[in-house]
């Protein structure tokens, strides 16, 4: 039978015993239709009644239950395999994950493999929806459309703990012992799950290991399975992941405004942070008038990601600003990225952000429109709003919706955003703090790194301007929690 005539007559014998539940396929059957298994996600108001629902549906046929799912064997020759999750569960899993908080799933055994929570995400974002109710399943996927850097810091951080407790274990136990193979063994799982993660893909399961190893192409992960060196790399390479998503350089500081640098020392700055584990470059296209950009440009690989950001026509007021027209359009804006790419040597911003805001363009369906645009374009990765000294305001649920990224002050004049940041993560927003020392104005110097702790406590990513090689190190030290 025909795969898609199969998943019919299953959705139809579900509706005909009024089971009427939003359900998804999920898994391998998605990308492979002759796949023996076929692997759903029903989300129920009662997973007990639900169960029995669909055992009395399906009671011609071998029906088991294995944690919250069920298993339909032989229905036209494929095994159907029901995970089952509760609305306000499942909304509690995806909300967890988007704001970086630990998330514990129930389906461990054969059902979709959920033993690691990003294959549920995973399963979420790519689901095929045959059966929806309120539009709960689209809703669903809609929240997990854009990429969670708190999520991926969640668990880097949850594998480097593991690694480092089982490292540390591993180091007063005989090499020969049952145990030392149990933590060694933990401590792969682990290296394999963060470095996943530092590579750009989430690991589904930990099916087929040595296959997973090899498509990971580790130096560091092959190096401690052999034997060859311990975990110290590993543990090195992750830290450097977390301040790496956790750290921007600014660059305003090379415009020239702030402190007469030539090219050459901006561009050896920018190789020493580099080196230390800074790959995240905050600029603008204002900044020297361009100049800055071109030197990112010579100097950045396209692994660095650089944040720029398109200037107003006009600087517009806080509040009441005249039409938007005089500020932004979108072929200015157009004409404004390409220029960025053209100065950055690029053919796509990773971040691209409106560099002015006003309180009114928050409810202007002409921003929003203007906003999608850019995202659709396909000549930016991320879009997002700088917000200006003094805002203190809120953004519109319409423009959270939209956007991927908010930078704002944070500073003693400046600390309205601490209001809006629990917020602002539940739409999978990175919110970036800058202006941590008033833009250069807080001359006690001796309270940087108080400041700078502080600001790292948010859980937010940062933007600091550095202009020698003593405040990279400082910094990196700060963050990093060694001083």
């Amino acid at each position: 039978m025909n795969f898609n005539k199969l998943v019919n007559k299953f959705k139809n014998i579900l509706l005909k015993n009024n089971i009427d539940y939003p359900i998804s396929i999920v898994g391998s059957a998605i990308k492979n239709n002759n796949y023996n298994d076929v692997d759903f996600l029903m989300v129920v108001d009662n997973i007990e009644l639900a169960i029995e629902k669909i055992n009395e549906a399906f009671k011609d046929l071998v029906v088991t239950k294995s944690d919250d799912a069920i298993r339909i064997d032989n229905f036209s020759k494929k095994t159907f395999s029901i995970a089952l999750y509760e609305e306000k569960r499942i909304i509690q899993i995806i909300n967890d994950y988007i704001e970086g908080k630990n998330i514990e799933t129930t389906h461990r055994i054969w059902c979709l493999g959920y033993w690691i929570p990003e294959s549920l995400i995973i399963n979420i974002k790519d689901m095929i929806i045959i059966n929806d109710k309120n539009n709960f399943m689209i809703d669903l996927k809609n929240k997990l459309s854009k990429d969670s850097i708190y999520a991926k810091k969640a668990i880097v951080k949850e594998c480097l703990e593991e690694i480092r407790i089982k490292s540390e274990l591993l180091s007063n136990i005989n090499i020969n012992s049952l145990e030392y193979s149990f933590y060694k063994n933990d401590i792969i799982l682990s290296t394999v799950r963060a470095f996943s993660i530092v590579k750009g893909n989430f690991l589904m399961s930990f099916k087929k290991l040595e296959q997973v190893i090899k498509d990971l192409d580790c130096d560091e992960l092959n190096s401690f399975i052999s034997g060859k060196s311990n975990t110290d790399e590993i543990i090195k390479k992750l830290e450097n992941y977390l301040l790496t998503n956790s750290l921007y350089l600014g660059t305003w500081q090379f415009s020239g405004d702030f402190k007469k640098l030539t090219e050459k020392e901006i561009i050896s700055l920018i190789k020493y942070a580099k080196k230390n584990g800074v790959h995240l470059f905050d600029t603008a296209l204002v900044y020297g008038k361009g100049n800055v950009e071109k030197i990112l440009g010579k100097v950045l690989e396209p692994s660095d990601i650089i944040l720029t950001k398109v200037p107003a026509k006009n600087k517009p007021p806080l509040e009441n600003p005249n039409e938007l027209s005089e500020y932004y359009d979108y072929d200015y804006i157009l004409d404004c990225i390409n220029k960025s790419l053209l100065n950055l040597n690029r053919k796509k911003i990773d971040i691209c952000l409106l560099h002015n805001w006003t309180y009114k363009w928050n409810n202007e369906p002409l921003m929003i429109d203007i906003l999608q645009k850019i995202k659709n374009s396909g000549l930016v990765d991320k879009i997002g709003i700088s917000l200006p000294n003094m805002f203190n305001n809120e953004l519109s649920d319409q423009v959270l919706k939209v956007i991927d990224v908010i930078e704002s002050p944070y500073n003693s004049e400046n600390n309205w955003i601490l209001n809006s940041i629990d917020k602002y993560k539940k739409y999978g927003i990175e919110i970036i703090l800058r202006s941590l020392f008033e833009q250069g104005k807080l001359q006690d110097k001796t309270k940087y790194n108080h400041i700078l702790k502080n600001a790292v406590k948010k859980g937010t990513s940062l933007v600091v301007g550095m202009t020698t090689n003593d405040q990279i190190d400082n910094n990196i030290k700060t963050i990093k929690g060694e001083f």
